[in-house]
């Protein structure tokens, strides 16, 4: 018998279900259904921004773009491995060389929208500096970095 299922909590204590978005029908703690429901909350300006559709996350909930279905993802991997939180002695710096190359061989996949989960001050300073991006938010989640 499952005592526990990945990530988290005993499985018992996962006793609230998923009514909406990616995560639909699945069975959770409540501290997460509200965790999920607040981050897309925050994301949303995300996908209204976005006037060619083009979004990016740098975020390690890397399903958050699932809830995009109708958007095109504008990264070489919605699971960008090596992404970690910046620490100055232990940068991005691979992920920003991929992101770097990805644009170069695709300036059309340059998005119109990014969100920075929390801690990648770095690849948010990529996106700033790089294409020109401004921040448009901040909160308890991340940064939602838009430009014109």
């Amino acid at each position: 018998r499952w005592v526990t299922v990945y990530p988290g909590a005993e499985t018992a204590t996962k006793n609230v279900e998923m009514g909406s978005g990616v995560e639909e029908g699945i069975y959770v703690t409540q501290h997460e259904k509200d965790n999920y429901e607040k981050m897309l909350a925050f994301v949303r300006p995300v996908r209204e921004f976005a006037q060619s559709r083009k979004v990016t996350y740098i975020t390690y909930h890397y399903w958050m773009f699932l809830e995009d279905w109708d958007m095109q993802s504008c990264t070489p991997s919605n699971l960008l491995s090596g992404l970690h939180p910046y620490e100055e002695n232990n940068p991005n710096t691979v992920v920003i060389d991929r992101l770097d190359l990805y644009y170069t061989l695709n300036p059309d996949r340059i998005p119109d929208a990014v969100f920075v989960g929390d801690g990648y001050d770095d690849v948010m300073n990529y996106y700033i500096d790089q294409f020109g991006f401004t921040v448009t938010d901040e909160g308890e989640y991340g940064t939602i970095l838009t430009r014109i």
